[in-house]
């Protein structure tokens, strides 16, 4: 007669805002998951809303994949579960003791993983090395997750999942904020210090814009990441090796930041002027040019960024003139008009204001009619 296997005991899993539920069949995912989950344990708390997961391709012995794929599938779920009601980057977070949060933006593939076990290992507190989500107010969600990194034993330099307690990482205060923001470049082609340069607020919201999750979910897009950059500031981190990293980050985080730079929403997010009334109809002289739909609309110093759809478009100091002077309709002539006006006369300013209005049009910035 067979033994009947010890029954396996579910697991809770904390991730960002959503606590799943996972039922494993074998006693070693359930010692595996704990172990390399250990800090997103749920032990305590009503289960009755607990998202269940089904385990997918779980097998005795484990697949090498399982665990990434586990992992993917959870943060996207999380993900989808938060959308609209936090900026989400794909960074990766630590905080020093204070609880302030540096997130470290970069797209998949770009070292943030390797920097996070870095700086993790020089005392920095390990939030996140996949997603940092950042509540109203400032707030970071916790999302200790494991980390896939190179694994020797294998004997084919894979990569394995390793939970931040299996690498001594150290933990973060309980409560975490949002303090600095910077943008990944790693040089892999040759060896350079370390060194961390100031972004303006408009290339720091540039920056921010691709490596965004659900971001057109959120009421006012552009808004929110303005304010995010005008808050924490943004800076570049050029660097081939993590080592060195460390104190540049803590020199980083003890420097008051003060923001410079100015910027100011326009219109509303249903890309209606401010303000203005849009024309009935198409006025003498010509067709009317008038704003496309779009989510939203930021003045940042001389340039905006109006973001159509899912993508974000730059204007520089003539296309923004022109653009604004579009919220309650206007003719080509009132165009050339509103740019000399601005901008000054100039024998290519009939040429310019035209190339710019039609390649307008064309992105669907603006409408004619």
């Amino acid at each position: 007669m067979t033994a009947t296997p010890p029954e396996v005991p579910p697991l809770r899993i904390r991730v960002l805002d959503t606590v799943f539920r996972l039922q494993p069949r074998y006693r070693e995912t359930y010692e595996v998951l704990r172990r390399d989950w250990s800090r997103c344990l749920v032990e305590s708390g009503d289960p009755a809303s607990d998202r269940p997961h089904e385990l997918r391709g779980e097998q005795d012995p484990l697949p090498h994949q399982f665990g990434y794929n586990l992992a993917s599938q959870l943060t996207r779920a999380a993900i989808e579960d938060l959308a609209g009601r936090a900026i989400l980057l794909h960074a990766a977070g630590l905080a020093d003791d204070a609880g302030r949060v540096v997130a470290f933006v970069a797209p998949s593939g770009s070292g943030k993983t390797t920097l996070a076990r870095a700086l993790g290992l020089a005392g920095l507190g390990y939030v996140t090395d996949e997603t940092v989500a950042i509540m109203p107010g400032g707030a970071v969600l916790h999302y200790e997750k494991p980390l896939s990194v190179l694994d020797d034993s294998t004997g084919s330099r894979g990569k394995s999942q390793f939970g931040p307690d299996t690498l001594g990482l150290a933990a973060p205060p309980r409560e975490v904020r949002i303090s600095r923001l910077v943008v990944l470049d790693r040089q892999v082609d040759h060896v350079t210090e370390p060194r961390l340069t100031s972004l303006p607020l408009l290339e720091g919201v540039l920056a921010l814009l691709p490596q965004s999750s659900a971001l057109a979910r959120l009421p006012a897009p552009l808004q929110e990441l303005c304010r995010l950059v005008e808050r924490c500031g943004a800076w570049r981190l050029t660097y081939s090796e993590a080592d060195g990293v460390a104190p540049l980050v803590r020199g980083l985080l003890g420097t008051p930041y003060e923001p410079s730079e100015r910027w100011e929403p326009i219109g509303d997010e249903r890309g209606t002027a401010a303000g203005a009334s849009p024309r009935a109809g198409a006025a003498p002289g010509g067709a009317t040019h008038r704003w496309g739909e779009h989510r939203d609309a930021v003045r940042i110093g001389e340039e905006g960024v109006v973001l159509v759809g899912l993508t974000a478009l730059r204007l520089g100091p003539l296309g923004l003139t022109l653009w604004e002077r579009c919220g309650s309709g206007a003719t080509i002539e009132e165009l050339e008009e509103t740019a000399v006006a601005a901008h000054g006369p100039s024998p290519e300013a009939h040429g310019q204001v035209r190339a710019a209005v039609a390649a307008m049009v064309g992105a669907g910035l603006l409408t004619e009619t």
